[in-house]
């Protein structure tokens, strides 16, 4: 039995219905601290903060307002697309259940929320920089950031198509091109 839609939404989202939106607003809540964590994490142990861990902090803590009107911005955007096509597409539940189950579709972005900040801390410390080496290193690391992007795109769209299925009864060609525009939403905001 499934406990979160993260790796079965389809059986989770079957013997739940709609998901409450406290549980998907604290695990984007979660999602917000773990990026912040791994940013945290990712300037102390480079030393790009001036004033150790009082400047790591107080650089980490300025990017707070952003992160959470982005992820919050985003999050009721793709939550307005996904109840025009549950509506268009004459689909079950109101905005509130989409509003929840777009929540936990967004949880999949800490893949690349957290190996975005970690991926050059990880790397800076196992291959030497020298000048020889220091292009090919920043190469590595946007292609990790990359594949990072397109794993959490890959499995936003997974946990959209079963919610779609089972929270709102949406039809398979409708469920599938939400999914989709999710995950192009993602790419676009991650990569554009």
């Amino acid at each position: 039995m499934a406990r979160t839609p993260l790796l079965s939404p389809g059986s989770y989202f079957e013997r739940t219905g709609s998901p409450s939106l406290r549980t998907a607003a604290i695990a984007v809540v979660s999602l917000v601290l773990l990026s912040l964590l791994a940013t945290f994490v990712s300037l102390v142990a480079l030393g790009a903060a001036r004033g150790g861990l009082v400047g790591a902090l107080v650089a980490t803590l300025t990017q707070l307002p952003l992160l959470l009107v982005g992820v919050l911005g985003f999050w009721l955007l793709v939550t307005l697309v996904v109840h025009l096509f549950v509506r268009w597409g004459d689909g079950d539940g109101g905005f509130r259940a989409s509003l929840a189950l777009v929540g936990w579709t967004l949880v999949p972005l800490s893949v690349p929320f957290v190996v975005g900040p970690l991926a050059p801390l990880v790397l800076y410390r196992t291959i030497p920089a020298t000048p020889g080496t220091a292009q090919s290193t920043f190469a590595v690391v946007g292609i990790v950031g990359l594949v990072a992007v397109l794993v959490g795109a890959v499995w936003q769209a997974y946990v959209c198509f079963g919610g779609m299925r089972h929270v709102h009864h949406a039809e398979t060609p409708i469920a599938a091109g939400v999914s989709a525009l999710a995950a192009v939403a993602t790419l676009v905001v991650f990569l554009g």
